[in-house]
């Protein structure tokens, strides 16, 4: 089981299911940033960012490591998505470079396989920090 933190609630994650229903939500700017952890321990943790159609994922494997950002698979024109949702700074949206730009669909399957390996999924590249 894995506890989602989305503001000031946690949820507990133990389905797909379940995840999904997390990950369906948004908030007043239509994103949602989301953070997974164990309920006893806070690592190996989960940082997704959603700001339809695209997301982006960081993996955490222990306290005091940079991370992991998942890598994408998507070929996007040039530019960064400009992702928006509550506590973005600034205000008006966070720029994403491309290489870690997900879309939304994507994300569910990926976020799953790190909750249940406590690694980053292999089924994608992982950029470490």
């Amino acid at each position: 089981m894995m506890i989602a933190h989305v503001g000031n609630e946690s949820i507990p994650i133990h389905t797909e299911r379940d995840l999904q229903d997390v990950m369906n939500r948004r908030d007043r700017k239509n994103g949602l940033e989301v953070w997974f952890t164990e309920p006893t321990n806070s690592f190996p943790c989960i940082a997704v960012r959603i700001s339809p159609p695209w997301c982006d994922i960081h993996f955490f494997p222990q306290d005091g490591h940079p991370g992991f950002r998942c890598m994408s698979n998507e070929f996007l024109d040039e530019g960064e998505p400009r992702f928006l949702f509550q506590g973005c700074d600034p205000g008006d949206g966070e720029l994403v470079p491309n290489e870690f730009v997900i879309p939304v669909g994507d994300m569910q399957a990926i976020v799953w396989q790190c909750m249940m390996d406590r690694v980053p999924a292999a089924t994608r590249e992982w950029y470490e920090l």
